[in-house]
């Protein structure tokens, strides 16, 4: 489906930005993202 990849790319690009600007939130983004999505 291609909403579902376009969302996955879009929190992708989301987390890279928080990865930048502050890595603990990144980092609990991601964490969120794996569980959210534990198969890609």
């Amino acid at each position: 489906m291609e909403t579902v990849r376009d969302n996955k790319q879009t929190l992708i690009f989301i987390i890279y930005i928080a990865l930048l600007g502050k890595p603990n939130l990144g980092t609990f983004i991601a964490f969120c993202c794996i569980v959210l999505f534990p198969g890609r």
